[in-house]
């Protein structure tokens, strides 16, 4: 799918969020939709696909696609209770609210990328083997 179009389609949207959503919901609505026009565009781009250049490795690629949603949602699984953990501890002032911000990307990303390497995602490999290189351990 052209770059055009993916923005044609996922800027109304994400102007939409705002006017359906509560505020305290938007930023998770504006996820929400970046999310689902990235998996729309790749069903889409698997269709253009196959028509044009016929059979596809689609059951190759979808291993690895349905691993990462399971990761991913298992990480925003602990993203979520770690915003309820420590929206006790931090409150709503600015300074807490960052506080929650780097709590929750340390947390997030450390389940993830843990989660990605146990799930044996191709993508992770390469860099996975420049850590291992740098640290002696390649």
């Amino acid at each position: 799918m052209p770059t055009w179009m993916r923005v044609g389609v996922r800027v109304p949207l994400l102007l939409f969020v705002p006017v359906l959503a509560e505020p305290d919901q938007v930023v998770a609505g504006l996820m929400l939709v970046t999310s689902i026009t990235y998996v729309a565009g790749w069903v889409i781009g698997d269709l253009v696909l196959r028509a044009r250049l016929g059979g596809l490795a689609t059951k190759e690629t979808f291993g690895p696609v349905a691993r990462m949603i399971a990761v991913s949602a298992v990480a925003g699984g602990v993203g979520w209770l770690v915003l309820k953990v420590t929206d006790d501890l931090f409150g709503s002032s600015a300074a807490g609210s960052l506080g929650k911000v780097l709590i929750g990307t340390v947390v997030i990303g450390g389940v993830a990328l843990a989660g990605f390497v146990v799930a044996r995602v191709p993508e992770i490999r390469e860099p996975l083997a420049a850590v291992r290189a740098l640290t002696g351990r390649g």
